[in-house]
Parts: structure tokens; C-alpha cells; sequence
């Protein structure tokens, strides 16, 4: 890491390393990996054509600032690369529960809701579901989505017309049959904060086109709807089929999505036991382990990096 820090360019650029910092940026541009000169400007804050100019080595004025930027940006590219938090999506005996919710679901045309703290890993799970299956409509709700900016929402994800003045019954109407006889599942992420009109909204929704819904939150979003004893609600829950409710991330999980990170058995056992049940505290003292360590990553760069974190957790 320290290493890598190292080797942002500073000051004045000599020739071979302007030349390296050409190779180095025209190889990642080649290389497929998702940056384009495009994106290389708007990272670097220069034109696309300063950038194209540089790289072809027909830039007209003094190319050192332009160097100067692109360099920089490949340095915490390089840095990206090496603390990277995210391991790739690995089937676990959580992932495996909330599949089976969401299929259930899927294949009933009903209710289900995945309930589970922050960090066990259901995001990633319903993420993982919906890359896998071509009919499943991913929505993040969040704070303010009210029944009418969720219809908004879900016009925007299936491709249908609307304007900010329509109508809030027509809007559910264009909904409504953009869904139906599409064999589809809804799943509506972040949904802890959603008020009753959204929930209805959605239930009517479901129920009218035929499809599926999978409301994902935390198990407060049960705590809060059973606490406002609504017939509404009432309504809504007795609607709910085969749902899931997870407690926490097992070690044997964690295991899994550790594996192929190359770490040596005490790391990956220190990890583990600084996880506290849940997949992403143990992903995230692993970015910050890598931050720390001084070459591969050790059990006292775990405790350092749980440390720290522990200063700014609840």
C-alpha cells in the first residue's frame, strides 16, 4: 500500500515518465476493463480531445498538466485495484434462504418480504437474483418515496412515458399494463422507510398485473408496521407469503465469501471473528486491513482495522 502511494507523480515529469504514464493510461483504455478516454477526462477534469491529443501524442501545448492528472488518476486506479472491498458474489446458506423467498415469489405471483440487519448480505443477494433472472425489476426506495414517486420509479425501470403532472391513478394504470402477463418480480429494496400509500401502492400493483413482490428491508420495517395497527397494514401483512427473516451472517458464510482472497488461515480466522455476525463488517475490516498492511495482510492488521471502525460504530 505504502508502496503504491508512492508512485502518484509529483512535481516535474520526465521524459520516461511521461512516456510511462502514455503506456500505462493507452494500455487501461485497451484493456476492457470499463475506462474509456470518455471517462478518463471527466476523471481528470480535461476535455475528451486533450486527453485523445495527449495519449496520440499530438497535443499542441505542453502536455505536463494533462500527464500530470492522468498519472494521477492510474495511481489510485492502482490503489482501487488493491483494497477493492467487494469479493464476488458467492452462494451461501443466506443467499440460498432469500433466493428461495424471492423464487416462491416469483413463481406464485405473491407477496414475500426479506427482512434481515444492515451487513448479512441480502442486498447482495436480491442484486445477485435479479442479474440471474431477465423478469425481476430491482428499485431502491429509501427515504421519501411516496406512493406516487414509487409508481415514478416504476415507470422509469419498464420504459414507460409519464410526465411530472400526470395523474397519480393513470400513472398506476400505465403501470399496471406495462406489467401484466410479463411473468415478473418486483423487488423493492430499502424499503424501510416506505409509508403505507407506497406499500398499498404497491400490493395493488402486484396484485392487478400478476406479478411478484419482494419487499426488502430491515426487521424494524416489520417492528414499525405492526406498531401502527392499521387495517391498511393489517391488510398488506396478511397478504405476505413465505417470508424470510434473517438474524445474522454465520461464520461458515463469511468462510465462503472470504475464499479466493488469498489470505493465510489466521487472517481469514481473525476476520471471521471480527465479522460480529455480518458479511460486511468482515469485508470491510479486510479493505481497511489492506490499507494498513505494509504487503500481505496480517491478524493485527484486522484488529487495527476493526479498531477503527469500532470508533465510529454505534
Amino acid at each position: 500500500m505504502q508502496e503504491a502511494l508512492a508512485e502518484q507523480p509529483t512535481g516535474h515529469l520526465t521524459l520516461p515518465e511521461k512516456q510511462t504514464i502514455i503506456a500505462e493510461a493507452l494500455a487501461l483504455v485497451e484493456s476492457g476493463a470499463g475506462v474509456t478516454r470518455a471517462s478518463l477526462a471527466r476523471a481528470t477534469g480535461y476535455s475528451a480531445s486533450a486527453i485523445r491529443g495527449v495519449l496520440l501524442g499530438c497535443y499542441k501545448s505542453d502536455p505536463s498538466d494533462v500527464l500530470r492528472a492522468i498519472g494521477e488518476y492510474l495511481a489510485r486506479h492502482k490503489l482501487r485495484r488493491i483494497v477493492d472491498a467487494d469479493p464476488p458474489f458467492r452462494r451461501t446458506q443466506v443467499s440460498d434462504r432469500i433466493y428461495e423467498a424471492l423464487e416462491v415469489a416469483h413463481l406464485q405471483g405473491t407477496i414475500t418480504m426479506v427482512l434481515a440487519p444492515a451487513g448479512v448480505g441480502k442486498s447482495a443477494s436480491v442484486r445477485a437474483y435479479a442479474r440471474q433472472h431477465t423478469r425481476v425489476i430491482l428499485v431502491l426506495a429509501g427515504p421519501g418515496c411516496t406512493g406516487r414517486s414509487t409508481l415514478a420509479l416504476l415507470a422509469g425501470r419498464l420504459g414507460v412515458a409519464h410526465s411530472l403532472g400526470a395523474a397519480t391513478l393513470a400513472l398506476r394504470a400505465r403501470v399496471i399494463e406495462a406489467l401484466t402477463d410479463t411473468d415478473s418480480l418486483l423487488c423493492i429494496d430499502e424499503a424501510d422507510e416506505l409509508p403505507e400509500e407506497s406499500l398499498q401502492t404497491l400490493r395493488i400493483v402486484a396484485e392487478e398485473a400478476g406479478v411478484g413482490l419482494a419487499i426488502i428491508g430491515t426487521p424494524q420495517l416489520l417492528a414499525k408496521l405492526r406498531a401502527k395497527r392499521s387495517d391498511t397494514i393489517a391488510q398488506f401483512l396478511s397478504r405476505v407469503r413465505f417470508p424470510e427473516i434473517v438474524t445474522h451472517t454465520p461464520d461458515s458464510d463469511i468462510r465462503v465469501i472470504l475464499r479466493g482472497q488469498r489470505l493465510a488461515r489466521d487472517v481469514v480466522a481473525e476476520l471471521v471473528s471480527h465479522a460480529r455476525g455480518t458479511a460486511r463488517r468482515a469485508v470491510t475490516v479486510l479493505a481497511g486491513a489492506r490499507l494498513i498492511a505494509d504487503g500481505d495482510v496480517t491478524p493485527s492488521d484486522v484488529r487495527e482495522a476493526s479498531e477503527r471502525l469500532d470508533a465510529v460504530s454505534l
